[in-house]
């Protein structure tokens, strides 16, 4: 899933599914749903978006530090998101959670599921949080609440990448179970060089549920 959690202040998680070693198992049973169910804990409220979320969620991402998301924050880039994601949902491929705290109605984020594959039960996972809600555990919640409702409707694997740097993002994805794998070298190229990757997986079976 593309999620990332970005290190000082908010990011993008990249989790995707991957080939693993063989094992028997009855062909998996994916229950999802479309718009995406309400999820919440004692202090965060994930919500269906809806378009009416477009203006606070575009100040949102113009606020991001992208550094280790290997791509800018410019006005093409967040309208080609928002066109993305507003098809995949009417397309039933993807599903888009708004973020908020239980104490207020403003949003803090969003994330979203997308690239399912129904025969491997694997997925990937996008988040982003506003800068001023980082490093208070809340992307640990956001990322625990989703994963479990995943493996909950069926998914069996999940996979992340994050920028060696972003110390934050893979700790918070150790948090909750990943561990990693290998060191991508050179997979993006961005500003004139080439950047290192590190992926990391889950399963379903190693997954630790923060409520």
């Amino acid at each position: 899933m593309r999620i990332c959690l970005i290190g000082a202040i908010a990011g993008i998680l990249f989790l995707k599914g991957l080939g693993g070693s063989f094992r028997v198992a009855d062909a998996p049973s994916i229950s999802l749903f479309y718009p995406v169910p309400l999820l919440e804990n004692a202090c965060l409220q994930l919500r269906p978006w809806a378009e009416f979320d477009q203006d606070q969620l575009k100040n949102i991402f113009y606020e991001i530090d992208f550094t280790f998301m290997l791509f800018e924050s410019t006005e093409s880039s967040w309208q080609s998101l928002f066109d993305l994601l507003i098809q995949g949902e009417h397309q039933g491929t993807i599903g888009v959670w708004a973020i908020t705290l239980q104490s207020s109605s403003e949003l803090i984020g969003l994330c979203w599921y997308w690239n399912l594959n129904r025969k491997n039960a694997s997925g990937e996972l996008t988040l982003f949080l506003k800068s001023n809600q980082t490093q208070k555990g809340f992307g640990t919640h956001v990322i625990s609440l989703i994963v479990h409702y995943l493996f909950q409707q069926g998914l069996n694997r999940l996979s992340a990448t994050a920028h060696p740097d972003n110390l934050s993002s893979i700790k918070i994805l150790k948090k909750n179970g990943f561990k990693e794998v290998e060191l991508i070298k050179e997979s993006h190229y961005y500003k004139g060089a080439y950047h290192d990757r590190i992926l990391m997986t889950l399963l379903k079976n190693d997954f630790i549920f923060f409520k």
